[in-house]
């Protein structure tokens, strides 16, 4: 049995995961307490949603976790492929959105002998923002674009070489074809589907005994997580492609390698490795950006009987 020591005391890896999971969803619990909710279909509409996005959160936070734990941990890692690992992380976004679809399609509808429905066309781009779907489809087109160079960069499936002083020097962890290909194929998968869970949120049915500017702040808010949870994946994913990339071709041109070493180094192979190093921790910081700004959007005072003609994030 693997254990992972934290803090000096040692844990099993799938504890630490699931107490990661519990302290996430403890924290969405004390959001939707704090939210102030006018009336009580108000705030079963908030802990419905609440409890959604907690239990959404469990496969994702498996599904990040997995590479972190094969890299730095040295666990799992002869049960999983690399390429089954690239992936995983996306997997658990298609797990993610799932739950929350079904969240979606299983929202508390107006109930007693009296009931009301505002007919209000809505879309996607009603309850979350142009620019934040654009980050999102840009982030899948950059991801796209740097796939299809790694892909044509390597020299086999995952593989680059070199050739110094007559011996060929290769590294086996570059992630060519074998690895973004797949990595492509999830990507765009999860990024379409995040679309439609939106159009969802967008059609579900009004809360009751509301003001429609507060049934807006309630989608808003569900969307504004969703797109921020798949654009925070997809940013990692492409970090990670980038990252590992990197060190693969400083690897490579310090001669670090299983085969024969050639008998030099490679200074620009270094280089660029760095260079994509750099890329790398820069994707990972304006993924997290994007993901946590803005931090909070209080949710409005309602006023029944008022109905946006347009709400917008």
């Amino acid at each position: 049995m693997t254990w992972i020591v934290v803090g000096g005391f040692a844990v099993e890896p799938i504890v630490l995961v699931l107490a990661l999971a519990l302290v996430a969803g403890g924290l969405l619990w004390w959001d939707g307490r704090r939210t102030v909710a006018p009336t009580t279909s108000a705030r079963r509409g908030i802990r419905h949603a609440t409890i959604t996005f907690a239990v959404a959160l469990t496969p994702l936070v498996v599904g990040m976790a997995s590479p972190v734990l094969v890299f730095y941990f040295g666990l799992l890692a002869p049960r999983l492929e690399p390429r089954l690992l690239a992936i995983a992380p996306t997997i658990g976004l298609w797990a993610f959105l799932a739950v929350q679809t079904v969240g979606e399609l299983t929202w508390p509808g107006p109930r007693g002998s009296h009931r009301e429905a505002r007919l209000v066309a809505r879309t996607a781009s009603d309850v979350v923002g142009h620019a934040a779907r654009r980050w999102m489809w840009a982030t899948v087109a950059v991801l796209a674009a740097a796939g299809g160079a790694l892909a044509l960069a390597a020299d086999g499936p995952r593989t680059i070489a070199r050739l110094a002083d007559g011996a060929v020097a290769a590294q086996t962890s570059f992630p060519g074809w074998s690895w973004t290909i797949p990595v492509l194929a999830v990507a765009m998968v999860a990024a379409g589907a995040t679309e439609a869970v939106l159009r969802l949120v967008a059609s579900r049915p009004a809360v009751e005994g509301v003001d429609g500017y507060w049934d807006m702040w309630l989608r808003r808010r569900a969307a504004r997580r969703l797109v921020r949870v798949t654009q925070l994946v997809l940013g990692l994913t492409l970090a990670g492609l980038v990252g590992l990339a990197g060190l693969s071709l400083r690897w490579l041109g310090l001669a670090v390698m299983a085969g024969e070493a050639p008998a030099v180094g490679s200074s620009v192979h270094v280089l660029v490795g760095d260079v994509l190093c750099g890329i790398a921790i820069a994707a990972v910081a304006a993924s997290l950006v994007a993901a946590a700004w803005p931090a909070r959007d209080p949710a409005p005072q309602s006023t029944i009987g008022q109905v946006p003609a347009g709400a917008r994030s």
